[in-house]
């Protein structure tokens, strides 16, 4: 812990990464740890997100990318060339 800020940092076979939390406690620890997994394992995102969505920004941000896709999609499929 630095200052309000928890890091987590992991660092193993195929594995190097850190998280940071400024949330305090438990709840602190638990948002760093999973913010180094969602960093370090890009194949697993998805289900972090399902599983843990609400504590992580990350997830947030890939939603609203996914909604921007999505509506671009919908956009190119009605345009009159």
């Amino acid at each position: 812990k630095n200052n309000d800020t928890t890091f987590v940092t992991f660092k193993g076979e195929g594995l190097n990464s850190y998280g940071d939390s400024k949330l305090s406690g438990s709840d602190g620890f638990q948002q760093s740890i999973l913010k180094s997994l969602y960093r370090s394992l890009e194949d697993k995102r998805d289900i972090i997100c399902q599983d843990y969505g609400t504590l992580l920004e990350e997830c947030n941000k890939e939603d609203e990318e996914e909604d921007e896709e999505e509506d671009e999609e919908e956009d190119e499929g009605m345009r009159l060339d």
